[in-house]
């Protein structure tokens, strides 16, 4: 049943919140005052403003008691909320069998869809929750329901290595031989995150060579193993073929050409690599682009003494100068394919919703012409015209510094599609429902365009599942295969915003443009503040890195390239992180746009100057992190960085700039005596360059904080 067909004309009972007594009493977890609000007369199966009932409150939170408290009073099972998710559905994405199990012996439904196409059996085998997954196959949840993308609940629990759920489901009739959309197999992702056990048990049920099996990209199960180097599955699938006398050709390629030993190669799988070549694997053998296996392992080590040799010597201008990117044939390829890519995503996006028809607005160091290393990051600002036109932007004194709001426009178009976006309390537009809502239709769109009709426009890019769902954005992930680059993973970060006609009344400084413009991302400061906006001054930027002196701008790319040449890495909450999500250069780009003020002439940042200059940066970088606070160039008093990250990161984040300072200081020391030796004719310290003993001095004061 849908939300609308409560009986939402009771809505007297609800609060400015949109809550009822009942929502109240299910977050206290208390059952008397459930009983209480019943006895007064407020209904049960009254929404709030996400479509969620008390029921579906209790069923997320896992309370058992209440959960069948409200059942016995009659509340309805069969209530969704404004993505379809019913109670069911969120009490077996959680994980509390109990409630599931007392759900299913009341009728609720096993089988009901949320938006995406996900069921409740569908989310248990993704997070294994075995119980559920029972429970739900025993009620008659069908085990072949797959999600938007062709994803099913076998797909999920191959890919999760969760070995029992995936035996049970074979067992109650899952087809081991059913795909994504992109005709990815359940073995083909068994195999590719090496779960061992998984492979196995889709084998006995399934012979993987008895028909072509292969993804859209002409990925065989080789091409899989290869990716990440799963050398236990690879041993196991090897095995089960020779059992059977079954022959395959090593040497099969994809669609780019590629082999699976150029897969090993290019994601550094070199013991895989090695295990394919004794297989007998032709490491000769050319890809569309010319490219053999030797080639680009040859390549590779090349690479890796240039930057080895860099790093000894500190040379930051060698770097630098092969290190920048260059926006040439192939760069610009890789921008019209990429920008073509999002385009269609977008394009989808509108068929699925017209309200978030949106534009694209390119942004971030491809181009701003500052990206030092590889082209693999590409920001994109996705400008939801449809939401902007139908909003106003509002800015009130008690909003937090570089956040505001948006509120509805004066006409019954607004009200009607925008107002289950609204925060109730504030009556503002919600940042984090629109970009929840954004984030599910984009999933949805990238499982339309990854397809084998869609693919055939792209002759370089590898579209990849692999995502994940920021706070500011979704990074998608591609890669490229091309003749100057012969692979590159490629993160594209798209991050939902609105186009305002206005400028900060906190900014520091004037609109450098005639025409006054910012961007509102759709990003709240935290979860108690939801209807706010990030103002983001991304255009100003812009001009203000072109309006550098070119001096200036090369502080920036060597900031940059000491990333490069020092690299570091660090495991928080089991996540892996390297110096790019530590010191991102967004912090670096803020701290040049101070020094820059400080020190505008062109001659200020030339000969030892520069070096000074580049220290003085990582100085003040140090300062800022140590006290949790580096103020935006643009908007007064805003910090920019994200104060939730800032308690994980910050050790990390302090070791690794004092890292840089040190290795930049260490090396610039070096240069500069000997360079004073050249051009001095006595070694007294008197008569030491002035700049080499401003840096002495900066070192001392670094070391002290």
């Amino acid at each position: 049943m849908n939300r609308d067909d409560v009986s939402n004309h009771l809505k007297k009972y609800q609060r400015q919140n949109s809550r009822t007594e009942l929502h109240e009493a299910i977050l206290e977890n208390c059952r008397h005052c459930i009983e209480n609000a019943i006895e007064n007369g407020t209904p049960i199966d009254l929404v709030d403003h996400n479509g969620q009932s008390p029921l579906y409150y209790a069923c997320e939170k896992g309370y058992f008691e209440l959960v069948d408290c409200l059942l016995e009073h009659g509340a309805r099972h069969d209530i969704t909320d404004v993505n379809q998710q019913s109670p069911l559905w969120i009490a077996s994405k959680k994980g509390y069998d109990q409630i599931v199990l007392l759900l299913l012996k009341k009728q609720a439904n096993p089988n009901e869809r949320a938006n995406d196409g996900t069921t409740p059996i569908y989310h248990s085998c993704y997070a294994g929750h075995e119980k559920c997954v029972v429970h739900l196959t025993s009620y008659g949840a069908a085990v072949g329901l797959a999600k938007n993308s062709g994803a099913s609940p076998l797909f999920v629990a191959s890919r999760n290595g969760h070995h029992s759920i995936v035996q049970h489901l074979l067992r109650n009739g899952a087809d081991p031989n059913q795909t994504q959309k992109d005709f990815r197999s359940v073995l083909h992702t068994a195999l590719l995150y090496n779960r061992a056990s998984c492979v196995r048990a889709l084998l006995e049920h399934s012979n993987p060579y008895s028909s072509e099996n292969r993804d859209i990209y002409g990925w065989t199960h080789l091409h899989f193993l290869a990716k990440k180097g799963s050398l236990e599955s690879a041993e196991i699938l090897f095995d089960y073929l020779r059992d059977r006398n079954i022959l395959i050709d090593l040497n099969q390629q994809d669609v780019f050409g590629n082999t699976a030993l150029h897969i090993a190669i290019f994601n550094q799988q070199i013991q895989f690599a090695k295990y394919l070549m004794r297989q007998g694997s032709n490491p000769e053998q050319r890809n569309h682009f010319g490219w053999t296996s030797n080639d680009l392992q040859k390549r590779s080590e090349e690479n890796a003494d240039f930057l080895q040799s860099s790093i000894h010597a500190l040379d930051y201008h060698s770097v630098l100068f092969k290190q920048i990117i260059d926006h040439e044939f192939e760069e610009e390829i890789m921008d019209h394919e990429i920008q073509n890519y999002i385009r269609e995503i977008i394009s989808y996006i509108h068929q699925l919703d017209p309200l978030f028809s949106a534009s694209i607005i390119p942004s971030g160091s491809f181009y701003e012409r500052t990206k030092v290393g590889l082209p693999d990051e590409f920001d994109y600002m996705i400008n939801l015209d449809k939401i902007q036109s139908l909003s106003e932007y509002f800015q009130d004194d008690k909003d937090p510094p570089g956040f505001a709001g948006l509120t509805l426009r004066n006409i019954e178009e607004a009200k009607i599609k925008l107002e289950s976006y609204l925060e109730p309390e504030k009556q503002r537009l919600s940042a984090e429902k629109i970009r929840l809502q954004f984030y599910r239709l984009l999933t949805s769109a990238r499982a339309h365009v990854i397809s084998k009709d869609t693919i055939t426009k792209f002759k370089h890019l590898k579209f990849e599942w692999t995502s994940s769902d920021k706070r500011c954005g979704t990074a998608v992930q591609a890669e490229w295969y091309g003749t100057k680059y012969p692979h590159i993973t490629i993160k594209i970060d798209v991050v939902p915003c609105l186009t305002i006609n206005e400028w900060p009344r906190t900014a520091n400084i004037t609109y450098p443009f005639e025409k006054v413009q910012c961007h509102l991302i759709a990003r709240s400061p935290n979860d108690e503040q939801t209807y706010l906006w990030r103002i983001s001054t991304s255009a100003a930027e812009l001009f203000y890195l072109k309006n550098l002196h070119y001096e200036q701008l090369t502080a920036y790319l060597i900031l940059k390239s000491l990333r490069i040449l020092n690299p570091f890495s660090c495991e928080i909450d089991r996540m892996k992180y390297d110096g790019d999500d530590l010191i991102s250069s967004y912090m670096l780009k803020t701290e040049l746009f101070y020094e820059t003020t400080r020190y505008p002439r062109k001659e200020e940042w030339t000969g030892g100057n520069l070096n000074l200059r580049i220290l003085t940066i990582l100085k003040h970088l140090q300062k800022h992190l140590l006290i949790g606070s580096i103020k935006s160039f643009y908007i007064k008093d805003y910090n920019i960085i994200d104060l939730d990250d800032y308690k994980r990161f910050r050790t990390s984040e302090i070791r690794y700039i004092r890292l840089l300072f040190s290795q930049f200081r260490e090396k610039t020391l070096k240069f500069q005596q000997k360079s004073t030796r050249r051009h001095t004719f006595t070694a007294h310290n008197s008569n030491m360059r002035p700049e080499l003993l401003r840096m002495r001095s900066l070192a001392g004061n670094f070391l002290q904080f």
